[in-house]
C-alpha cells in the first residue's frame, strides 16, 4: 500500500525525490532540465539533468525508448522523449518507463502513472509517506 504521496529514489542515481501517484496518468513522468536528444551510434539518445531533494543534481544519458505524445490540459499534445530508469519506493526496486517533462511548476518533481504502480501497489489517496524511499 502506498500513499497519493511517496518518497521515491531514482536507484541507479541514488537521488532521492517526492513523488504523486497518478492513477489518472497511464505513463509515469520526471522532471528533466537540460534536455538534448542525439545520436549515439545510430541510436536516438536524450541527455538531460535531474535534482534530487537534497539539492544534488546529475546529468545523465540514456537512450530513448520512444516518444510519448502526451494531451496538455490547455490543448494541444505534447512530443515527450521516453527512457528507463530505476525507481524504488517502499523497498521494491523496478525499472519502468519516465518521460522527461519540465514540472517546475508542479509540487513534485516525479509522477507515478499506472503503467508503474499495475501489479504493484495499492493506492490510499487518503494517505502521505506509507513507504520508506529507498532499497537496502
Amino acid at each position: 500500500m502506498i500513499g497519493w504521496v511517496e518518497r521515491v529514489t531514482l536507484t541507479d542515481e541514488a537521488l532521492p525525490m517526492q513523488a504523486k501517484v497518478d492513477t489518472g496518468a497511464d505513463v509515469s513522468s520526471v522532471h528533466a532540465d537540460a534536455v538534448t536528444l542525439f545520436t549515439r551510434d545510430g541510436a536516438q539518445w536524450v541527455a538531460f539533468t535531474l535534482r534530487a531533494e537534497d539539492g544534488r543534481s546529475r546529468h545523465l544519458q540514456r537512450p530513448v525508448a520512444r516518444f510519448a505524445d502526451i494531451k496538455l490540459k490547455t490543448s494541444g499534445v505534447q512530443r515527450r522523449p521516453v527512457v528507463r530508469l530505476a525507481v524504488c519506493v517502499g523497498g521494491q526496486r523496478s525499472a519502468t518507463e519516465f518521460n522527461l517533462s519540465q514540472r517546475s511548476a508542479f509540487a513534485y518533481p516525479v509522477l507515478l502513472g499506472r503503467s508503474f504502480l499495475a501489479g504493484r501497489y495499492v493506492v490510499d489517496p487518503a494517505a502521505r509517506y506509507l513507504q520508506a524511499p529507498s532499497c537496502n
